[in-house]
């Protein structure tokens, strides 16, 4: 009886991890995509409708806010946590991403950098430590 408790125990913690990595996987697939698409719409023409938005939205009125209620985090502030680690903002990222060498190899250095977002790696910690408590039960 001791035995299978233990085994069960062993497989939990085996399905914990693989769910684990399954995510930091997929964290880092959405990662490169976005900065994937970014570049897209940067290299889009200038008469597109979506190149004019993002460009837009790169300089707001200085006035402008967003309503109450709205999340505070946008697709293009994630873009700029996303090439922060490599010491340029979302402008400059832009500028880069409109020459599609130059903005491969930056999209390639950021994934072999590793980037995640801190609260990515939170939630895939506090996943696991409840997991493992309820191992113990």
């Amino acid at each position: 009886m001791p035995l299978l408790l233990l085994l069960l125990k062993l497989l939990l913690l085996i399905i914990i991890f693989t769910i684990i990595i399954l995510f930091y996987i997929l964290s880092e697939v959405k990662y490169n995509f976005r900065l994937k698409f970014f570049g897209h719409l940067a290299r889009s023409a200038q008469e597109e409708d979506h190149h004019r938005v993002i460009s837009a939205a790169l300089r707001p009125p200085s006035d402008w806010r967003r309503p109450i209620g709205r999340p505070r985090t946008t697709w293009l502030r994630m873009i700029d946590e996303d090439i922060q680690p490599q010491n340029f903002g979302v402008h400059t990222a832009w500028r880069k991403a409109r020459d599609r060498e130059v903005w491969h190899q930056v999209v390639s250095t950021a994934t072999l950098l590793g980037v995640r977002h801190q609260e990515e790696e939170d939630y895939a910690y506090c996943f696991y430590r409840a997991m493992l408590r309820r191992a113990r039960l």
